[in-house]
């Protein structure tokens, strides 16, 4: 039965403030720090029936406590948002046993972790579900920094194939050009062999007219000169 432990500030849970807002506890707040509990604190623990166990165990839960208020506070949606996107957070949500300074590069990790998905999700392309839920910032910034390179690459190949598209089409047009003007050409050459054909025969029926009117005067000549040789 504790003497004083009805007294106000005589109780567990007030050395148990006591001692944490001094800063007695360890970093994980697990204990009182070695040689951090003298005795006026025992002889106090005498007077309000408590021990150094009962108020290292009352301090940790107000620890805990506060920590786990301003943690939760300034991680806010990180967790969720980091889930949502198939990732594990690293800060798990329970600080007992894990020092504020940890318990913040936790936070930290987690929110850089976010920052960084947020990147490699408004990259064209990307897939979350292919990313280790593990993932550090560094491999989601690496992952990221691939996928626009192949990006990249993907639109220049599509500029290339349509280059070589227009290329492959401007050369057939040529070629169907070449081919109707050689068409043309020999349509023109039959055209002129045809004409050229024609002025032959046209030649060759004149001369032989010319031939056979030679031929007819001639015999006119002849039977001419045979009758006056007769008379």
């Amino acid at each position: 039965m504790p003497i004083l432990g009805w007294m106000p500030n005589m109780g567990v849970e007030d050395a148990a403030r006591r001692e944490l807002e001094a800063g007695q506890l360890t970093d994980t707040g697990e204990a009182i720090e070695a040689g951090k509990y003298n005795w006026q604190d025992k002889f106090g623990g005498w007077l309000g029936g408590y021990t150094q166990e009962d108020v290292e165990g009352q301090a940790q839960i107000l620890r805990d406590k506060g920590i786990q208020k301003r943690i939760d506070q300034k991680y806010g949606i990180t967790g969720t948002e980091l889930t949502g996107q198939g990732q594990q957070p690293t800060y798990k949500g329970d600080v007992t046993g894990i020092s504020e300074k940890d318990l913040n590069n936790q936070v930290s990790t987690d929110q850089a972790r976010l920052a960084a998905l947020l990147k490699y999700d408004a990259t064209p392309n990307s897939d979350a579900s292919k990313l280790s839920p593990t993932s550090s910032t560094t491999q989601i910034l690496s992952a990221t920094s691939g996928l626009r390179d192949t990006n990249t690459k993907t639109k220049e190949k599509k500029v290339d194939d349509r280059y070589n598209d227009t290329q492959r089409l401007t050369l057939m047009q040529l070629m169907q050009s070449d081919k109707r003007a050689d068409n043309q050409f020999a349509v023109q050459m039959a055209q002129q062999n045809y004409q050229n054909r024609a002025l032959e025969m046209k030649d060759a029926r004149l001369e032989r007219r010319d031939r056979q009117s030679a031929i007819q005067q001639m015999m006119a000549g002849l039977a001419t000169m045979g009758a006056s040789i007769a008379i």
